[in-house]
């Protein structure tokens, strides 16, 4: 009987960065901080909205009744409708304007409410659905995105609602295709939450940021784990999103070095800038999941030495 030594496997592919090996651990975080802190905060400005409709005899009790529960389609339609100032009896009108599609969202589904003069074709949403589930994004549309309504016919909306609603002919940069900016804008909803929580650590970072967008650095950071993952799949995902890829390379070259200075003073007080840094393209990330103090886990008994746990 002969023994054959088998020869180490020749290495074909780069070996995989640390923080794309901790990718699902940089998404879970940011579901838990946004489930547990910010959810509650959109879903009492939710209830409050609802409560002003029915004062001005906008909805009856029964019909906000059938709106309060937590989707984000039902926060989209209220916050619409308080947004474009629905008159008293105009609610049927108002809902027939609207109309409601489901979009698959891993092993669930997501209802998107559309308004009348949006888009007809839904194949760019599913597309762009599709984009984020593959690159195991798929949660940010579950967490931000209620409604598909043009942005020439209705203004975002201030404060929590603010990342509620796509803007679909909204063009972050002249040469996004319609699918880049829906992409764009289904992965800003989150942050933009965040960023209406906290609008003076916003308006800090978007001073020093300069030309480029507070919301483009988290849409960068998104992007470009989209994008390795396309890559480990062997597609060229760039090729289909030519301005997103561009944007990557913006928020990771120099001309953002400034502001992650600032965002790295501010991430020990500030969720919204530790989200930054967490997704800050072309750093070293990882080091935020394991400093953060922040994380309530760090505050908990158990996550204490026997030192820290004496009263």
């Amino acid at each position: 009987m002969t023994t054959r030594t088998l020869a180490p496997r020749p290495q074909t592919t780069a070996p995989a960065h640390p923080d794309d090996l901790m990718r699902h651990m940089f998404l879970g975080r940011l579901i838990s901080q946004h489930t547990m802190i910010f959810e509650p905060l959109v879903y009492a400005e939710h209830l409050r909205v609802l409560a002003k409709l029915v004062d001005d005899y906008v909805l009856t009790p029964t019909g906000a009744g059938q709106l309060a529960t937590y989707t984000p389609a039902n926060v989209a339609t209220v916050c619409v409708a308080a947004a474009t100032g629905v008159p008293d009896g105009g609610w049927p009108e108002f809902a027939a304007s609207l109309r409601t599609h489901e979009v698959a969202v891993g092993i669930r589904r997501h209802q998107l409410v559309v308004g009348s003069s949006g888009p007809a074709d839904l194949r760019y949403v599913r597309e762009a659905v599709e984009i984020l589930v593959d690159g195991d994004l798929g949660a940010l549309v579950e967490l931000g995105t209620g409604g598909l309504f043009p942005a020439a016919s209705l203004p975002r909306p201030p404060g929590l609602g603010a990342g509620l609603l796509l803007a679909p002919d909204r063009a972050f940069t002249s040469e996004a295709s319609a699918l880049e900016r829906l992409l764009y804008e289904m992965i800003a909803a989150p942050a933009r939450i965040w960023a209406a929580v906290e609008p003076s650590v916003y308006e800090c970072l978007r001073r020093s940021l300069g030309d480029v967008g507070v919301d483009d650095v988290f849409v960068a950071g998104c992007v470009a784990q989209l994008l390795t993952s396309a890559d480990e799949r062997g597609q060229d995902l760039a090729a289909r999103l030519p301005a997103l890829a561009a944007l990557v390379e913006t928020v990771r070259s120099p001309l953002t070095s400034a502001a992650r200075t600032v965002a790295l003073g501010l991430k020990e007080a500030s969720l919204f800038a530790e989200l930054l840094c967490c997704w800050w393209p072309g750093t070293e990330r990882s080091v935020h999941l394991f400093t953060s103090r922040l994380d309530y886990l760090t505050r908990h008994p158990a996550g204490r030495t026997p030192q820290e746990r004496q009263p």
